[in-house]
């Protein structure tokens, strides 16, 4: 489990981010496609957890994030937590 934080990344201009470089959590805005047979993404809604499609705001691993591109998930990123690995 990674434990050190070594920057914390408030996004403006993400034109020169490279998501494969980071590892550690972002705060992003999901997009999940409406047609996804099986969303694979939770997040927290009313105290339980669900797997939605549409939009919403969450906390997510980078390498979570890594692994769903492919599904068809887009993200605007907030903000991230860079640890060492």
């Amino acid at each position: 489990m990674p434990f050190e934080l070594l920057r914390k990344i408030k996004f403006k201009n993400i034109s020169d981010f490279n998501l494969d470089g980071l590892f550690g959590y972002l705060k992003v805005e999901v997009s999940c496609p409406q047609n996804i047979k099986v969303p694979v993404l939770p997040c927290k809604f009313k105290g339980k957890t669900i797997f939605p499609t549409g939009r919403w705001i969450g906390t997510y691993f980078s390498e979570e994030i890594k692994a769903v591109l492919s599904l068809g998930y887009k993200f605007t990123f907030i903000e991230a937590y860079e640890l060492v690995k």
